[in-house]
């Protein structure tokens, strides 16, 4: 197993990029639920780190709104036919981890270019969710 981030760093409905050997991975939590998926769409590889995460376990795409279920990638509107890959989670002791070799995940086939932004982003991101959870921890020593 891979660890992806704690329960308390993910906002809910919040997507956040994660890189485990070079494999650019979206997390989201819904409710107690976490979902791993591909960064990119599979329809013109949109980062779907941009994307809008739903109540009902979907995600829009941001560039041409094909909307994507979380739980098995199914796309089910929109301009995209094929899903999206769906990677296994598992979550212990408050911890979310991938529950699979990041080596053998599917992925969508496209040009990368467009994730070297996402990349930085998402870095950006994890870099503030960790100085505010320092924060809220030095607060309450």
């Amino acid at each position: 197993m891979h660890r992806l981030a704690t329960l308390s760093e993910l906002t809910e409905l919040s997507p956040v990029v994660v890189t485990l050997d070079g494999c650019p991975i979206t997390v989201v939590r819904v409710q107690s639920e976490v979902y791993a998926f591909s960064a990119m769409c599979s329809h013109r590889a949109a980062p779907m780190v941009d994307g809008a995460v739903t109540w009902k376990r979907t995600i829009l795409c941001p560039w041409h709104l094909g909307t994507f279920d979380l739980k098995t990638g199914r796309a089910m509107a929109g301009p995209p036919d094929a899903p999206i890959p769906i990677y296994p989670t598992v979550v212990v002791d408050g911890e979310v981890y991938l529950d699979a070799d990041p080596h053998t995940l599917p992925v969508v086939q496209h040009d990368l270019s467009p994730m070297a932004g996402i990349a930085a982003r998402s870095k950006a991101r994890d870099e503030a969710r960790a100085a505010r959870a320092a924060e809220a921890k030095s607060s309450q020593e």
